[in-house]
C-alpha cells in the first residue's frame, strides 16, 4: 500500500517539479544571455550554443525553488481534498506521507552537488571556447555597432571604420587609442587619460594561441598626460593587450578536483603563479648577477659573454605564427671593475669602471646574425662608467637587461669602422633569454624559490596570496555545500506549510517558504564575502554565515513539523 502511495505522490511531484524547473531554467537562462546578446555582439548560433552551457549553471538556482514550488503544490492539494486525512485514518503517519517530499529534496540536494562541483566548471570553460572561437566576429560586431572597444578600465579603442582582413585581422579606419589613468572611465572623470593616440589607420591582431589583442597604428600621434601635456609622436608603436580567462582566474570555476589540488599547489593557481614568476624573475637576476660579478670582478679586464634574442615584428607575417624572425647575438661584456650599486642588495645592479680612474673603460661588444634580409647589428659601445640591472618587463619575453652609460662614449660600427661620440646617457635595452639560467630557475620548486633573497614586499605579497586562494576555495566549498542543502530543508519546509495552508493558500504557503530561501540565499552570498576577506578570525564568521540561512531554516522545519505532527 505504502508504495502505492509513494508511487502515486511521485509522480505528482514529477510532474509539476519538471514543468517548474524546465520553465524557470529557459526563463532565467534567456534573461542571462539578452545582456551579452546586445551589448557584445553576439550571433544567433552562439545564442544557442551557449543556452546549452548556460542551462546547468541556471538548474542550480532553478531546481530548488522548482522543488519547493511543486512540494507546495502538491501536498497543498493532498491535504485540501482531504487525501491526506483519509491516509492518517488508515494508520498512515505523517512522516511516511512526506517521504517521496524528503527524496525529492536529496535528489535536488545531490543534483547540485553534482552540477556546482563538475558539470558548471566544464560548462563554463566550453562556453569560455566558443565564445573565443569566434572572438574576432564578436570584436568587429562591437566596432562597428557601438564604434568603441573598452578593454576593462585600461584601454578605449575608437574608429570610424572597420574591415576585417582574415587571419585574426582588423584594420581601423581613423582610430583613437585612449589609455585610462589608474583605471578610471574616460566618460565620467573630469580629469584626463593618460594617453591619447590618434593615428590614420590602425591594426588589430588577434593571436588566439598566445592569448593577446595586438593593435599596431600608423601615421600615429598622440598626447601624453603627467604634469604637463606632452605631444609625442608613434611610427609604429604596438600596445598588446592580454586576453583575460574567467575559468583560469576564478576558483568559482573550478571542479572539486582542482580546488583540491590548488589546495596542495597553490603556486599552480594563476593569480599565485603571477608572483612566483617574479621570484622566478629574481632567480634569474640572481644567478646571472653572480656569473657577471665574479666573472667581471675577479678577473680584471675579463670578459663576460651572453646570448641575446630579439623578435623582430613582422606586420606581414600570417596570424597565429611567431612574429618576424629570431637573431641571436654574441654580447661581450668587458669591464676594469665591477662592483653592486648597493651593498647587499644585488637587485640594484651593477655598476662597472670606476669614476676616480682615467684609465677605467667599459666595453659592449654586440655580434649579431642577419635574418630576413635584415643587416646584422656588429657594434661596439665604449664607455668610461656604465650601470647595468636586469629586469622583468615582460614574463612571456623574458629577463632584459638595461645598460646605461654614464658619461661620454663612442659607438663604432665593426662592419664599417665609422666611429661615433655622443655625450648624452644612452640606454641599451636587449633580451636576455639565457635558456641554461631560466631552465635552472624554471626548476625550482616552491619551497627552493621562497628560499631566494626576495624582498620583504614580494614575500609578504606571496603569502598573503597564498593565504587568500586558501580562504577563496574554503569559501567556494561551503558555499557550494550550503547551496545544496538547502534545495533539501527547503523542500520539507514546502510540504510541511503546503499541507498546513491547505487549499486556497498553497501561494500563500509558498511565498512564507520563500522567505527562508531568500534569506538563506543571501547569508550564503554575504558569507561567502565575509570568508574571502583577511582575517583568519573573521575566516571563521563568514563561514558560519554561509550556513547560517540553512541552520534557521532547518529550526524553521523542525517547529513546523511539531506543530503539523501535534494537530
Amino acid at each position: 500500500m505504502l508504495y502505492t502511495l509513494h508511487s502515486y505522490i511521485g509522480r505528482e511531484l514529477a510532474k509539476v517539479f519538471a514543468i517548474a524547473a524546465i520553465s524557470l531554467t529557459v526563463v532565467l537562462s534567456l534573461g542571462g544571455l539578452l545582456k551579452p546578446l546586445r551589448d557584445q555582439g553576439v550571433s544567433a548560433v552562439q545564442l544557442f550554443q551557449l543556452l546549452a552551457y548556460v542551462f546547468p549553471v541556471m538548474m542550480t538556482f532553478s531546481l530548488p525553488v522548482a522543488a519547493l514550488l511543486s512540494t507546495t503544490l502538491v501536498y497543498g492539494r493532498l491535504s485540501a481534498d482531504n487525501e491526506l486525512t483519509a491516509c492518517r485514518a488508515s494508520g498512515i503517519s505523517m512522516w511516511a506521507l512526506v517521504m517521496p517530499g524528503i527524496a525529492l529534496g536529496v535528489v535536488v540536494m545531490f543534483c547540485n552537488l553534482m552540477l556546482s562541483n563538475w558539470f558548471i566548471p566544464r560548462c563554463a570553460q566550453r562556453a569560455e571556447h566558443v565564445v573565443r572561437q569566434d572572438l574576432q566576429e564578436i570584436l568587429y560586431n562591437k566596432l562597428k555597432h557601438d564604434g568603441e572597444l573598452r578593454y576593462g578600465r585600461q584601454f578605449v579603442v575608437t574608429a570610424e571604420r572597420v574591415e576585417k582582413t582574415g587571419d585574426g585581422r582588423m584594420v581601423l579606419g581613423s582610430p583613437s587609442i585612449t589609455e585610462l589613468a589608474q583605471g578610471r572611465k574616460a566618460r565620467t572623470t573630469p580629469e584626463p587619460p593618460a594617453q591619447i593616440t590618434w593615428c590614420r589607420t590602425a591594426t588589430l591582431v588577434l593571436d588566439q594561441e598566445a592569448g593577446t589583442v595586438t593593435i599596431v597604428p600608423r601615421d600615429a600621434v598622440g598626447v601624453r598626460w603627467g604634469e604637463a601635456s606632452v605631444p609625442f609622436r608613434a611610427e609604429e608603436a604596438a600596445i598588446q593587450l592580454p586576453l583575460g580567462s574567467i575559468t583560469k582566474d576564478e576558483v568559482s570555476f573550478k571542479t572539486y578536483g582542482e580546488l583540491m589540488a590548488l589546495r596542495a599547489r597553490p603556486e599552480e593557481f594563476y593569480r599565485v603563479d603571477k608572483l612566483f614568476d617574479q621570484c622566478r624573475q629574481l632567480g634569474v637576476q640572481k644567478l646571472l648577477y653572480d656569473e657577471m660579478y665574479q666573472t667581471l670582478h675577479d678577473r680584471s679586464g675579463g670578459g663576460y659573454m651572453m646570448k641575446y634574442e630579439d623578435r623582430l615584428p613582422d606586420l606581414d607575417g600570417p596570424a597565429g605564427t611567431a612574429p618576424g624572425g629570431v637573431v641571436l647575438r654574441d654580447v661581450r661584456v668587458q669591464a676594469d671593475h665591477a662592483e653592486w650599486l648597493k651593498a647587499n642588495k644585488p637587485e640594484d645592479g651593477l655598476s662597472l669602471g670606476l669614476e676616480n680612474d682615467p684609465e677605467s673603460k667599459v666595453t659592449f661588444t654586440l655580434l649579431g646574425e642577419p635574418v630576413n634580409g635584415r643587416a646584422p647589428e656588429r657594434v661596439q659601445y665604449t664607455a668610461k662608467r656604465a650601470k647595468m640591472l636586469v629586469s622583468m618587463r615582460d614574463a612571456k619575453l623574458g629577463p632584459m637587461v638595461d645598460v646605461e652609460f654614464i658619461g661620454d662614449y663612442t659607438r663604432k660600427d665593426l662592419a664599417t669602422g665609422a666611429v661615433a661620440h655622443d655625450a648624452n646617457r644612452r640606454m641599451i635595452e636587449r633580451l636576455l633569454p639565457d635558456a641554461r639560467l631560466a631552465q635552472q630557475v624554471n626548476g625550482m620548486t616552491r619551497k627552493e624559490l621562497e628560499s631566494l633573497p626576495l624582498t620583504q614586499n614580494l614575500r609578504r605579497a606571496v603569502k598573503s596570496e597564498v593565504a587568500r586562494l586558501e580562504r577563496d576555495i574554503m569559501a567556494e566549498l561551503n558555499s557550494r555545500g550550503a547551496f545544496a542543502v538547502a534545495g533539501l530543508v527547503l523542500v520539507m519546509l514546502g510540504a510541511a506549510l503546503g499541507v498546513i495552508f491547505r487549499s486556497g493558500h498553497v501561494l500563500v504557503a509558498f511565498g512564507v517558504a520563500a522567505i527562508p530561501a531568500l534569506i538563506a540565499i543571501l547569508m550564503v552570498v554575504m558569507g561567502n564575502k565575509i570568508a574571502t576577506s583577511s582575517s583568519s578570525s573573521i575566516q571563521q564568521l563568514g563561514v558560519l554565515f554561509i550556513w547560517s540561512g540553512n541552520i534557521l531554516t532547518a529550526g524553521l522545519d523542525v517547529f513546523v513539523y511539531w506543530k503539523m505532527l501535534k494537530h
